[in-house]
């Protein structure tokens, strides 16, 4: 991984790009084996010894990956420097991650050992009787070298959640050249699901807060870093504390909004629990009075069972809405394009409800992304052509909305795909513009990439010249840790 000290390259109001929907958190702060089986797995569903690749990528992301404590001193003791700290990714530790993972499937069980014979039958071509450590550096080496194939993908992604969150955001904000000039603005949001899947271990929020806001102080980036603070309000229920943490967040630690998701058995309101209705009700409150902005997740996916998925749904928002019209709100995913047909619980186009709400001008502070599209990696393939079509007469039908819609990666879950170097490029020219794009202006475009989400965020000056209550908690956190201003002068640029 290059380390080298960028140099500030500036950045035209034509490129002021922003990725509204990421995240860099590590193998600690998530249920790991209920995160492969509800993200991983639903690319990839079933098949033969399907539990035992999920054995192997679960003990892939448990190795030596760091805690928020250890990551917290490291930081401190680089002061916050990107030229002191040390890769932790490097060929050496992914070989010995991969080959600790094989061994311990050889030994598990004799599912696990058929599976590791499986992926090595071309490597392994005599019965293997005893096996030392060497054996297992050069299978990891082979599977390793063997790009192109699903299960190098599949490492790959594993790998990643071995590292510092540090060098996950180094790693996405390097993607690719044009990426590193044009992104001046992450907010990769955290994700607080362990506690309704019964893995409530995880990373404890108060230091995902603590360390995410030294990573918005780090210094050797070409842009600025500033997380969604998770809320969870089945957490919330249980810890009262919880939301004043993320209170204390956004208005002290740098965080630029909140991350909530839904699917996993919660909606804004109407929710069968009165103690989960209160809990959201403050949340909601909080983010109201404050001008917090949201990103909710809003896509049939990464559910536990499809009622809890479909708590997800754009209609539970629009309820809300109609009461409380100033909600700053991202529907995250704009309901799903590459699942474009009725739910099956609501018998609704979730895109196209999302669209038609985006649309109708009534809630001015409305947006979605469509993060994680990864039909785009191949634009001229059937299923991508498809799906801009549908997604064109949506929009055809509901011109406003053109100027709702944000980009977003959701790296470094979109990293489960091959060739995801290349989506920002493709996002900016193949779904915007080409051949089968959404026939975007030159304007519209640049909102599309950058100019709506700082709308969206409460970053951009209102029509008045004031400054939005978001815009004055960033500046003022930013100027009190001696941090680079100019990000406003870009913002102020759109």
């Amino acid at each position: 991984m290059r380390l080298k000290k960028k140099v500030s390259r500036g950045h035209s109001a034509r490129a002021a790009s922003v990725d509204v929907h990421c995240h860099v958190f590590n193998s600690w702060d998530v249920p790991v084996r209920q995160f492969i089986k509800l993200v991983y797995l639903e690319k990839f569903p079933g098949g033969h010894l399907a539990d035992s690749l999920v054995d192997f990528l679960e003990l892939i992301m448990r190795f030596d990956a760091p805690t928020t404590g250890e990551e917290i001193d490291e930081l401190k003791g680089a002061r916050f420097s990107l030229n002191r700290l040390k890769p932790h990714g490097t060929n050496d530790h992914n070989l010995r991650a991969v080959a600790h993972a094989l061994e311990q499937m050889w030994n598990r069980s004799s599912e696990n050992r058929e599976w590791v014979q499986q992926q090595l039958r071309n490597h392994w071509r005599k019965p293997r009787i005893s096996l030392t450590p060497a054996h297992f550096k050069r299978a990891a080496q082979y599977l390793m070298g063997r790009k192109g194939f699903d299960l190098f993908t599949w490492i790959k992604f594993a790998l990643i959640y071995t590292k510092p969150r540090w060098e996950i955001t180094e790693q996405l904000v390097s993607l690719s050249a044009t990426q590193e000039k044009e992104v001046v603005l992450y907010t990769p949001a955290m994700l607080d699901i362990g506690f309704p899947l019964n893995q409530g271990d995880t990373s404890d929020l108060r230091e995902q807060v603590k360390l995410m806001s030294l990573i918005s102080q780090m210094k050797g980036w070409n842009c600025a870093v500033h997380a969604f603070v998770a809320f969870d309000p089945f957490r919330s229920k249980s810890d009262p504390t919880v939301l004043d943490t993320v209170m204390n967040a956004v208005q002290s630690k740098g965080a630029i909004g909140v991350k909530i998701y839904p699917p996993m058995g919660f909606k804004p309101c109407g929710n069968y629990d009165s103690e989960l209705n209160r809990q959201m009700k403050r949340f909601l409150d909080f983010c109201l009075n404050k001008d917090v902005p949201i990103m909710a997740h809003c896509c049939f996916s990464q559910f536990v069972t499809p009622t809890q998925g479909a708590c997800a749904a754009p209609e539970a928002w629009h309820t809300f809405l109609k009461d409380h019209k100033a909600l700053r709100l991202n529907l995250g995913h704009c309901g799903g394009p590459w699942d474009i047909d009725p739910n099956q619980l609501t018998s609704t186009i979730w895109t196209k409800t999302v669209i038609e709400l985006l649309g109708c001008g009534d809630y001015p502070n409305l947006y979605a992304d469509v993060a994680d599209d990864s039909f785009i990696l191949e634009p001229g393939s059937a299923r991508n052509r498809t799906m801009m079509k549908k997604l064109r007469g949506f929009l055809n039908a509901n011109a406003y909305a053109k100027t709702r819609l944000l980009y977003g990666s959701d790296w470094s879950l979109l990293a489960r795909e091959s060739g995801t170097s290349k989506y920002y490029e493709r996002m900016k020219t193949d779904f915007c513009q080409g051949r089968y794009g959404l026939d975007f202006t030159d304007d519209q475009t640049r909102g599309f990439l950058g100019g709506n989400a700082l709308r969206f965020l409460g970053l951009a000056k209102n029509p008045n010249g004031s400054k939005p209550k978001n815009r004055v908690r960033l500046e003022n956190f930013r100027s009190k840790n001696g941090l680079d201003m100019s990000i406003f002068s870009k913002i102020d640029a759109q």
